[in-house]
């Protein structure tokens, strides 16, 4: 029946992730407190506020090198990684480093997507706290 069949995925699915899970733990790069201002800043604390994200976009608009087809990819390597460089923090820290902004939304995205689009999804699916 299709609710066996469900049931079995249900119970495999399970076992791997929990199998991929604790075969895992320890390994690779945990993600570890930047450095602000003397003090660590844990990723609880690298958030942007919704007025930075407009902000970020509208800067990129106004850049003549900035393209409009440029994916998220060209926005990391052409602009938040020189923006970045040499301070130990990410973009968001460095915009927040007198007051780091706690982290209310996790948002995912895709690398190989438009930049603009994926922002102006950010800023159509949030509200200002």
């Amino acid at each position: 029946s299709n609710s066996n069949s469900y049931s079995s995925f249900v119970s495999r699915t399970k076992r791997l992730l929990l199998r991929s899970s604790t075969s895992n733990l320890g390994a690779g790069n945990p993600a570890q407190p930047q450095m602000c201002r003397g003090e660590q800043v844990w990723p609880e604390r690298w958030g942007m506020t919704r007025s930075q994200v407009r902000d970020l976009l509208d800067d990129l608009r106004c850049d003549p090198t900035w393209s409009k087809e440029s994916n998220v990819y060209e926005l990391v390597k052409g602009y938040v990684i020189p923006w970045t460089c040499g301070t130990g923090m990410g973009y968001a820290l460095l915009l927040n480093e007198d007051e780091p902004k706690e982290v209310n939304v996790m948002i995912s995205h895709c690398f190989a997507e438009n930049a603009e689009e994926f922002l102006e999804a950010v800023l159509r699916s949030t509200t200002e706290v």
